[in-house]
């Protein structure tokens, strides 16, 4: 598989088991972690279930993302 969007992934987090992913897959991706505070997040939300916490993370940490860079894909 390989990436064929005109610009590189935009991946808004430091996890480097997602950057491995990604390279594994041969998709192209710049980092540019947000900064959100994702304890104070689970606190917040704590009726969530596992699973859509960690949808819920990846959303608002996408939206966070999207502030600084709107004409890429996160």
């Amino acid at each position: 598989m390989s990436w064929l969007a005109a610009s590189p992934l935009l991946l808004a987090s430091r996890s480097k088991t997602r950057q491995d992913l990604l390279r594994s897959y041969g998709i192209e991706f710049e980092t540019a972690p947000v900064d959100f505070d994702e304890r104070a997040f689970e606190k917040n939300n704590q009726s969530l279930k596992p699973d859509e916490l960690a949808v819920a993370l990846a959303t608002e940490k996408g939206r966070k993302a999207r502030e600084n860079y709107v004409d890429r894909l996160v």
